[in-house]
């Protein structure tokens, strides 16, 4: 079976007691289950041996689930590195944003500041941000807002949406049941948003063409725009980096690219010229 082909092949590969040991989308042809347990048995490979492993996969989840540090690349180019928490929360990016995972980029400008936070106009209206990442945007810098769909509420429309900030008024365009959650996509004016809810049994499916308030988190994540990056100096500019997003249409699914992850410690020198991200220093070591 394939599973007993990829666990041979393994066992072949460790048998020469590597120091690094380099897997290339080992467990693409494998089922869904069968897959489940051979990310199992990497890991416990990894926790065993002490072994650092570079795992190249397109399937993020799967990157998320065995990986203590992840590298995501395009082009060739190394975009961001760090834990799968920190990609998934904080991308350095547009790119990022959109490659791991899904994900709700809204560009606006900075409209005002104040010791808390500060306000950016968009395309829904004017949403708020609180927090430490509220910071470091000067007034009427152009900014990208990610915001992920399981952090957007959806309230069905019964009358007026309630008080608050960062509350819009939309309509569910398509729902699409996959299995523990329902994912509507919402149209907001001229904006299309993703939202993610558990799927509970017995639970009412709010049914395209429903009223709905959509409420935004005060904690998004704000990423620089081309413009502002170029000016800071931050990323050195790249044609093809960057992958700015106004709105996209509903129903249309977003492309993904290739992205590497690996369970060790420590991370890889990259050459600076030319490169969309701050250059990474040190080596290869054994995780632990």
């Amino acid at each position: 079976s394939g599973g007993q082909q990829q666990r041979v092949a393994l066992a072949r590969a460790l048998s020469l007691n590597p120091k690094v040991l380099l897997l290339d989308e080992p467990f693409s042809s494998l089922d869904a289950n069968l897959r489940k347990h051979m990310q199992e048995e990497i890991r416990q490979i990894h926790q065993r041996l002490g072994l650092t492993i570079i795992f190249v996969t397109h399937d993020q989840e799967e990157a998320f689930s065995i990986s203590q540090r992840i590298l995501v690349m395009k082009q060739g180019q190394l975009c961001q590195s760090g834990r799968p928490d920190q990609v998934y929360h904080h991308p350095a990016s547009s790119f990022v944003a959109d490659f791991v995972g899904n994900a709700n980029l809204l560009t606006g400008r900075v409209k005002a500041l104040d010791g808390q936070g500060m306000t950016v106009d968009t395309a829904l209206g004017r949403v708020a941000l609180q927090g430490g990442q509220a910071s470091g945007f000067p007034k009427g810098s152009e900014i990208t807002l990610m915001v992920r769909p399981e952090a957007v509420e959806i309230i069905p429309l019964d009358g007026e949406c309630p008080d608050g900030p960062n509350v819009f008024r939309g309509r569910v365009e398509t729902v699409r049941f996959s299995g523990a959650h329902l994912r509507y996509q919402c149209r907001i004016g001229e904006t299309c948003m993703e939202v993610d809810r558990t799927a509970r049994p017995g639970e009412p499916v709010m049914v395209p063409g429903t009223g709905v308030c959509i409420r935004l988190p005060l904690d998004i994540h704000p990423i620089e725009t081309p413009m502002a990056a170029k000016a800071s100096g931050v990323f050195p500019p790249w044609p093809g980096f960057w992958w700015p997003r106004f709105s996209m249409p509903c129903g249309i699914s977003r492309p993904r690219r290739a992205g590497i992850s690996w369970p060790l410690s420590g991370c890889f020198s990259w050459p600076a010229w030319g490169s969309s991200c701050p250059p990474l220093s040190g080596g290869l070591s054994p995780g632990p």
